[in-house]
């Protein structure tokens, strides 16, 4: 999940003016949003880790600690907002700021569970790719994730 993080950071970095144009982003609008989503994709492998994790332990039979995950990113974003835009007077930074801190806190509620992982005892070699893991898994998720792209560019051109 922080690899695919890191490597949809770095791609959407790359081509983050065109993404926003083609999102709809128009000249009055366009350097608010390159500067929100520039510092926003900082946090993209902790979004990544905080929403894949908080299924991972549901299906551990957590579903407190999964809602935990969620919420308490969700309610610090909240509280922080209004404090970094209109206190600190920091604007769209300290929106962007203020959500990538809710999301490295739900990224950590789920790091820290994974070490108590109930039904699973991880360590290091599982977090190595398997050859004979790394296609079905793929096959599986491709779907969904060509659905929500394909969701999020119709949504962006209508």
């Amino acid at each position: 999940m922080i690899i695919s993080g890191l490597l949809v950071s770095v791609i959407a970095f790359i081509f983050l003016k065109p993404l926003m144009i083609l999102f709809g982003g128009s000249d009055t609008v366009l350097s608010y949003s390159i500067e929100y989503a520039g510092i926003l994709l900082i946090g993209c492998p902790f979004f990544i880790l905080g929403t894949g994790g908080s299924q991972l332990i549901r299906a551990d039979g957590s579903p407190r600690i999964s809602m935990l995950c969620n919420l308490s990113g969700a309610v610090l974003n909240t509280i922080l907002d209004p404090i970094f835009i209109f206190v600190l007077d920091m604007g769209m930074t300290g929106a962007a700021l203020a959500t990538i801190i809710g999301q490295i806190v739900s990224a950590i509620i789920v790091i820290w569970y994974l070490r108590r992982f109930k039904s699973v005892r991880l360590r290091k070699e599982h977090f190595k790719p398997q050859k004979d893991a790394v296609f079905p898994i793929f096959s599986l998720g491709l779907s969904s994730g060509l659905h929500q792209i394909g969701v999020t560019f119709y949504h962006s051109l209508s």
